[in-house]
């Protein structure tokens, strides 16, 4: 039975407190000890877990805390798609899946993480790492694995997920959906305007290395899971040196959790099925947008 739990809440999706109120309230019931962190508040090292209360943002911030490494996390979803939680909210079957969880009955997903280094600054990426230009002109960047050039893209920018943060960019960039818990690397290029080898995969055992081959005048960007507080300014010349963290993220699912790509379908789909209604007229698919009323299907 878990005993001690640290509840990270995410003060804008729950800024009453009344989420994390209910939570507390529930494994204080279960006789298990809470202490509730924040950014400046440090996680007890003898937590059994930590409960991430808001979306995937949450998630992220939580899991590349250097005090949270090799603790479980659990996501308690009361943000957007919450594709990481394990528990989508805080309703009656919610609460009674966490009294589960606390009793025992619970798996763990570990997922690979990436170790990014760039000018002297060493982070953790659960999602991953995307260079982008400052300013809205294109940039050049070379890309090399195990020291071998692979190409350099001209365009909006690079990213490189984990299988994790792949799920996150596929609908944006065609991106492949990769099983959550597989090892490799997954690359895209953001509006390149090359042809020929753009979005891949790659074993996360491989190197890689990006280099900013030329920035058009202006700075690029590094972002690290979307997190403001890891941006670095980057010039032409700056490398960007990438390999598979040691460092594990255990995130907790309830037993008999819903699979990842039953997930996927369910969450993206019914996402993007609130504005259209697949119906068949006169034997032709159509989709009706309830905002602009009846389209061909393409």
């Amino acid at each position: 039975m878990i005993e001690k739990i640290a509840i990270y809440p995410n003060p804008y999706r729950d800024p009453d407190g009344q989420f994390c109120n209910t939570i507390k309230n529930r494994l204080d019931a279960k006789g298990v000890a809470t202490t509730i962190i924040d950014e400046k508040t440090t996680i007890p090292n003898d937590s059994d877990m930590i409960i991430a209360l808001g979306g995937d943002g949450t998630i992220l911030r939580c899991a590349t805390r250097e005090d949270a490494i090799a603790m479980p996390i659990l996501g308690v979803n009361i943000g957007h798609l919450g594709f990481m939680s394990g528990i989508g909210g805080i309703a009656q079957a919610d609460l009674e899946a966490l009294d589960k969880i606390i009793d025992g009955e619970f798996d763990i997903s570990e997922r690979m993480m990436l170790d990014v280094r760039c000018n002297g600054e060493h982070k953790l990426a659960l999602n991953e790492l995307k260079i982008t230009p400052k300013e809205p002109t294109g940039i050049k960047v070379a890309m090399y694995i195990d020291s071998d050039y692979v190409k350099t893209f001209f365009g909006d920018g690079v990213i490189l997920a984990t299988p994790t943060g792949s799920t996150g960019w596929f609908n944006s960039y065609a991106h492949t959906p990769v099983d959550p818990e597989a090892d490799v690397f997954a690359f895209t290029p953001v509006g390149s305007i090359d042809v020929g080898l753009n979005t891949f995969m790659t074993n996360s055992e491989r190197r890689v290395r990006f280099e900013v081959v030329s920035d058009g005048g202006n700075p690029a960007l590094l972002d690290i899971d979307g997190c403001k507080e890891h941006r670095q300014l980057l010039h032409d010349g700056d490398n960007i040196f990438v390999s598979c963290s040691p460092v594990r993220t255990l995130l907790v699912l309830p037993k008999n959790h819903e699979n990842f790509f039953r997930r996927i379908r369910s969450s993206i789909s019914d996402h993007q099925d609130k504005n259209y209604d697949y119906s068949p007229t006169k034997g032709v698919k159509v989709r009706v947008n309830l905002k602009k009323g009846v389209q061909p299907r393409r």
